[in-house]
């Protein structure tokens, strides 16, 4: 199965990004593009691709151990794009940095198939 970790949105960055999702569908007719649910909305940390099932328990079992943060994570939106293109759109995708990081955005960061 296809496998990647992802953390969920907290509730003024995934405000944001459903408002920037309805301007979007305004603009495209259902017809054209399948939009997903806003409960799908996420921020890939890191694509694993296709792993067993056996490898998926080994994945969960080591992240289970992972202590949680002692901080809370500082993101902002920044950037849109498509997959493959603009122009045939299978998954658009926001850019998210931290604040004073000083790296460019990741660019395949929410995805909205």
């Amino acid at each position: 199965m296809r496998v990647f970790l992802a953390i969920l949105l907290d509730p003024p960055l995934r405000d944001a990004l459903r408002a920037c999702v309805r301007a979007l569908q305004a603009a495209h007719p259902p017809a054209r593009l399948r939009w997903v649910g806003d409960e799908q909305h996420h921020l890939t940390l890191h694509f694993l691709g296709e792993i067993s099932p056996t490898q998926v328990e080994a994945v969960t079992r080591a992240l289970a151990a992972i202590p949680p943060p002692v901080a809370p994570l500082s993101l902002t939106l920044g950037g849109l794009g498509a997959f493959p293109s603009f122009s045939r759109p299978a998954t658009l995708w926001a850019g998210a940095r931290m604040p004073g990081a000083g790296s460019p955005p990741e660019r395949r960061n929410m995805v909205v198939r």
